[in-house]
């Protein structure tokens, strides 16, 4: 599988490096691969502005469906951390999943390690009508 250049809008990165940074239940190994992971890409990504960012690019505040090759498949929204809540479909951006998530596009299939072993995601759809500015 190819890889895929993630799309970040620069402000957007800034409040998620001190959202890792300033985070300390990092204790979990797989999480802490997840973050290290993550970082590695950032250094690879496509920094955009606000006004250059593609309405397609998974942000935070982004409502995102996606199937993963297990047959899960779910519609939920990426959020600070402080207002996750699974029940309600609001996964935090420091999740597993929020940080598989972050920076990709519609249509885009990646494997991530996840805390149960690697899975498939396809990107099925991305809405950020509610996305504010950083």
């Amino acid at each position: 599988m190819e890889k895929i250049k993630l799309i970040i809008e620069k402000n957007e990165l800034e409040v998620l490096k001190d959202l890792v940074k300033n985070s300390n239940y990092f204790n979990d190994n797989v999480l802490k691969q997840s973050v290290k992971e993550l970082l590695e890409e950032f250094k690879d990504s496509q920094v955009l502005t606000q006004e250059e960012m593609p309405e397609d690019a998974v942000r935070l505040n982004s409502r995102v469906t996606v199937h993963l090759g297990n047959g899960w498949s779910n519609t939920f929204k990426i959020v600070h951390p402080k207002d996750s809540n699974i029940k309600q479909n609001l996964f935090s951006i420091l999740s597993p999943m929020g940080f598989a998530l972050y920076g990709h596009r519609k249509g885009d299939v990646f494997t991530w390690k996840f805390p149960a072993g690697p899975q498939t995601i396809t990107v099925t759809e991305v809405e950020n009508s509610e996305v504010v500015p950083q």
